[in-house]
């Protein structure tokens, strides 16, 4: 679980230095938005990074506790089939 905790913070924080180095360099006023777009924009980026993150450490963690293969093992056995 603690690998997990990492390796969201390590990818939200990679993302965040990434939006300030383009709002730095670039900015978003060269995209011709207001306020509420910018605030929209960044909390769009904000959301589906963080949406991905979760799901990648998910990933991740039911790979390492073989969560996948209890799931194919049990879809793999014969179906027994129930006479009245």
């Amino acid at each position: 679980m603690r690998r997990i905790v990492w390796f969201s913070v390590a990818c939200a924080g990679a993302m965040a230095l990434v939006m300030v180095i383009f709002s730095a360099t670039v900015g978003f006023s060269s995209l011709g938005l207001s306020g509420h777009g910018v605030v929209a924009i960044t909390m769009g980026i904000t959301f589906s990074t963080a949406l991905a993150i979760a799901l990648m450490a998910l990933i991740f963690y039911s790979s390492r506790h073989d969560q996948d293969g209890v799931v194919h093992r049990v879809a793999a056995q014969p179906k027994r089939r129930l006479e009245p």
